[in-house]
């Protein structure tokens, strides 16, 4: 097993119920660089009443070679707990990093990752997703 000797988290909150934000950058600025990113929770607070299309969404980023983090479904509020490790093959510590909330695409659209950015009529609500961002030794 793999000894940790440094770990911090950092909670991505967004209202996608404003106009742009589902397509958003977060300024991080870790204390270590972190070999591994885990994905604790996703929090979804729908807040659209009047909302009869749910759809299946993606959390991606530019923060993994895999791009798509999490998924959630619209339509009803949430609360999710995970475990998904992702390691970080490029070294971050700071920077900018790029968050979308897109809609999975169907079979005819490619694979995962290849979503359009939700449409905001639809998809209201509040987004958080907890990552742990966590160093082992070598």
């Amino acid at each position: 097993m793999k000894t940790v000797v440094n770990r911090q988290t950092v909670n991505i909150g967004i209202d996608l119920s404003v106009a742009g934000n589902n397509n958003f950058n977060i300024n991080m600025n870790l204390r270590f660089v972190p070999d591994e990113v885990i994905v604790r929770s996703l929090v979804y607070a729908d807040q659209n009443a009047a909302d009869t299309d749910a759809v299946s969404c993606q959390v991606w980023t530019n923060l993994i070679d895999d791009n798509v983090l999490c998924m959630f479904g619209s339509g009803f509020s949430q609360i999710t707990q995970l475990e998904n490790h992702f390691t970080l093959t490029r070294k971050f510590q700071s920077g900018s990093v790029n968050f979308q909330v897109q809609v999975i695409p169907t079979t005819g659209q490619g694979y995962t990752g290849n979503g359009n950015l939700i449409n905001q009529a639809v998809v209201q609500g509040s987004l958080s997703v907890l990552l742990e961002f966590v160093k082992y030794e070598n």
